[in-house]
């Protein structure tokens, strides 16, 4: 439990997490000088940075280290995990992994055709050299904004950062090339093809849930707007409301577990983009347990491309509409898909 509460993971996951990041950190003999520093101080002092938030003046002082040893120890460390881990925790999605996630959305929170729940999280920050108002957000501060979307475990499926904070999220989204590729081109993110909602006859598509904000389209559910809605609109704003309430609470886990995110950045946005989305690697990497880590790394060693080619692409049925496709959620969270206790929530 200690040894939990201080690296945010397990003895084991440290020490998987280690072996393989340890290829690119382990020091080396230069100018028949020995860096003495291993790699195992540098993940120590890294997992630390990111637990607490703390400066690197600070840490130098705990760790009885130069404050630019510090610096380029975790720069060093972030970069090893981003590259040797976000292909493992987070890697590209296919059609088995896309309907896995949609298969657990259904089991778990009772909302099928589910491939994720998308939002946008303000990342804190020191304002950037002349960025001018550009990363100055509605909120009052300087941020960077991090859009992800969010599988039904709270892991994080699709990640993009970097985007000024005065932004809105929609704008975004919409500016992302996971959203461009969504809406356009579906077969290049290997999406499945429609599917009937359990016990129905009609093919549906597979979509994101998103807030109001985000706007509805043929595959991103958005809430029905207004006071006076009927029951089945009102039951169907609430079963997305809890659906996509998922990438929220990832977002307070994220932010809670790694607390650097909940003070602003001191460092150049560049590297704080690094930062950002090694929470988000490690994050993930803590949500699997030893055996999906294992598996995950297994398939990566013995990738073949051409089994993840979706040969199936997905066309819209004449017709359909995104209203349409509203509509029919709400009959059938009405209907087949009725819960006994959604009336009393509403």
């Amino acid at each position: 439990m200690k040894f939990f509460e201080y690296f945010r993971m397990s003895r084991s996951a440290f020490n998987l997490l280690l072996q393989k990041i340890d290829p690119l950190i382990r020091p080396s003999v230069l100018n028949y000088r020995r860096d003495f520093i291993s790699s195992k101080e540098k993940l120590v002092l890294t997992l630390r940075f990111l637990a607490t938030g703390a400066s690197f003046a600070d840490l130098a002082f705990r760790f009885n280290m130069g404050r630019a040893t510090v610096r380029k120890s975790i720069m060093q460390i972030v970069k090893a995990i981003n590259c040797k881990l976000e292909e493992i925790v987070m890697p590209k999605q296919n059609l088995s992994s896309w309907m896995k996630i949609s298969d657990e959305f259904l089991q778990k929170w009772n909302f099928p055709n589910c491939l994720g729940a998308v939002d946008g999280k303000h990342i804190r920050m020191f304002a950037p050299n002349n960025s001018g108002s550009m990363d100055f957000n509605y909120k009052k501060f300087f941020s960077n904004i991090q859009m992800a979307v969010v599988d039904a475990s709270y892991k994080f499926v699709i990640v993009t950062i970097g985007a000024h904070g005065s932004n809105a999220d929609p704008s975004v989204f919409a500016a992302s090339n996971f959203d461009k590729a969504w809406k356009q081109c579906p077969q290049q993110l290997k999406v499945p093809a429609d599917r009937c909602l359990p016990g129905t006859q009609t093919p549906q598509p597979f979509v994101l849930v998103g807030d109001e904000a985000f706007g509805l389209s043929y595959n991103l559910l958005t809430p029905y707007s207004g006071n006076c809605l009927p029951t089945s609109e009102r039951i169907f704003n609430y079963r997305l409301s809890r659906a996509r309430r998922l990438v929220e609470s990832a977002f307070g886990m994220l932010a809670h577990t790694w607390r650097i995110l909940l003070k602003s950045l001191e460092v150049q946005p560049a590297l704080g983009k690094l930062i950002v989305l090694c929470c988000c690697i490690l994050h993930n990497y803590i949500k699997l347990n030893m055996k999906e880590l294992k598996n995950n790394i297994r398939e990566v060693q013995t990738h073949d491309p051409s089994a993840y080619v979706n040969h199936e692409a997905r066309m819209a049925q004449p017709g359909l509409t995104a209203v349409t496709i509203r509509n029919s959620f709400a009959e059938w969270f009405i209907n087949e898909g009725n819960l006994p206790f959604q009336y009393s929530r509403v």
